[in-house]
């Protein structure tokens, strides 16, 4: 059997060349030892009161960007039988800066027993503007247990047209 061999030359080419509207990387980090762990995650807009899940995350300037984790546990319990959690998100434009960054989405809330450790659709939002240039952006979600010095970071990205 034999390989073809590609000059790294021609493979940047091709990464170039490939669909723009394709949306390509999601990420999800975590300690090799964590227990945090996230069912689901997806992209999501908001309508007639109810936020909806979406096929593609493609957005129009203006619109907002929901994104979405599923059921993330396993919270830690701490001594006075509560969870100490908080949410982090933050988006990077099409050249990786940080457009926009929130470093504690829950406040007070993330302190308080949640049902079964785990916390149902934890999300952020990210609104966008008529100055955001089209392009593919990086919607990042950290979960921080504090109880159990444990962190989960969902990233993925959606296409602004």
């Amino acid at each position: 059997m034999k390989f073809l061999k590609l000059s790294p030359f021609l493979l940047i080419i091709f990464a170039i060349s490939c669909n723009q509207n394709e949306v390509a990387t999601t990420t999800v980090n975590n300690q090799a030892s964590s227990k945090l762990k996230a069912d689901d995650y997806f992209f999501a807009r908001k309508a007639n009161g109810s936020t909806d899940r979406i096929a593609q995350p493609v957005y129009k300037r203006g619109e907002t960007v929901y994104f979405v984790l599923k059921n993330v546990g396993q919270l830690t319990l701490g001594e006075n039988n509560k969870h100490h959690v908080e949410i982090r998100m933050k988006v990077e434009n099409y050249i990786g800066e940080v457009i926009s960054s929130n470093t504690n989405l829950l406040n007070k809330k993330g302190i308080r027993n949640f049902k079964n450790n785990q916390l149902k659709t934890p999300n952020a939002s990210y609104t966008t503007t008529e100055q955001d240039q089209p392009g593919k952006y990086t919607f990042s979600i950290t979960l921080v247990d504090f109880i159990a010095n444990d962190s989960l970071v969902v990233s993925s990205q959606f296409i602004l047209e």
